[in-house]
């Protein structure tokens, strides 16, 4: 059975019941539909931003009961996109509730961040309290000069909890956020990188149309071996990054999971793809759950 430590994801797809889950990273939702979707939630939901993340961890054990997560003891919680936590004291009774680690959201103004201008006033204090509070900051989605700006305030731990590396994609006037060059890769420093089994990710034709992108397991494994050449294979992990991916395509962009890559038997071509590529046993044991198991293994949050 295949043994693995996912960092990002949404939710699980009902195959990966057969794997053995030595723990996973979990993003709050809070999105009632979404809830339903994900996990099967059919009450009412909060509508105070640091009162819905609190809902979600205090429900987790009713969220995760018909889920392979449910018996998974070590999970950790994550924000992603975050526009706003609500009054920033209230950031260490979250904490409390168990969130562990926070992503900034990137596309439009927020409270914390500009594309154009970076951090702002409340974002640094944000990033100081993160620091205080030792949760993790997660640079996924900042690259160019917003990942340079984020890092001049981080003081903190940051993992990339699923990025790519864009030397291995073709030139596009449409680069994606969450590709980062070998140097952005190096000075993002981070304790953990995860590779995500996004297609559109992972293709080294990324901007093309599903039936023309031709993505496979061994695109994912490229990634793997080329960031691990980067930053060493010991921080290396997989960030599965499961979501609805037809709300995406709803809205005019395809997308889906590598194919194969939501159930064991992916991932067992993987582990096949990383062995021809020359990455040996225990580095692969590394990718798949020893790294995540080491960097996380005192954080369990259930």
């Amino acid at each position: 059975m295949i043994r693995w430590f996912p960092i990002h994801l949404h939710h699980v797809p009902a195959p990966l019941a057969e794997v053995d889950w030595e723990g996973a990273v979990v993003c709050v939702e809070r999105d009632v539909t979404l809830l339903s979707e994900y996990w099967g939630w059919t009450g009412t939901w909060p509508t105070e931003p640091w009162a819905q993340i609190t809902a979600f961890l205090d429900h987790w054990p009713e969220l995760a009961q018909n889920t392979p997560l449910a018996h998974t003891k070590r999970i950790l919680f994550a924000i992603e996109d975050e526009l706003d936590l609500g009054p920033l004291h209230r950031l260490e009774e979250i904490s409390q509730h168990g969130l562990s680690i926070v992503q900034l959201h990137h596309r439009v103004p927020t409270r914390y961040f500009h594309p154009l201008r970076g951090v702002t006033s409340e974002g640094r204090e944000l990033l100081s309290e993160l620091g205080r509070l030792k949760l993790y900051l997660d640079l996924s989605h900042l690259s160019g000069p917003a990942l340079i700006d984020v890092l001049r305030w981080c003081r903190g731990p940051r993992l990339l909890s699923h990025v790519v590396a864009s030397a291995l994609q073709s030139w596009s006037p449409t680069v994606r956020s969450n590709a980062l060059d070998d140097d952005e890769l190096h000075m993002a420093d981070a304790e953990l990188y995860g590779i995500p089994f996004v297609d559109d990710l992972v293709s080294p034709r990324a901007v093309q149309r599903i039936s023309e992108r031709e993505v496979a397991p061994l695109d994912i494994a490229h990634q793997i071996a080329h960031i691990a050449s980067i930053v060493g294979s010991s921080r290396v992990a997989l960030g599965a990054d499961y979501f609805a991916y037809h709300l995406l395509t709803k809205a005019g962009i395809e997308v889906g999971a590598v194919e194969g890559m939501d159930q064991s038997a992916g991932l067992a071509v993987l582990w096949s793809e990383l062995l021809r590529l020359g990455l040996d046993e225990s580095a692969i044991h590394g990718v798949f759950w020893e790294n995540a198991t080491r960097v996380f293994g005192k954080g369990s949050n259930t």
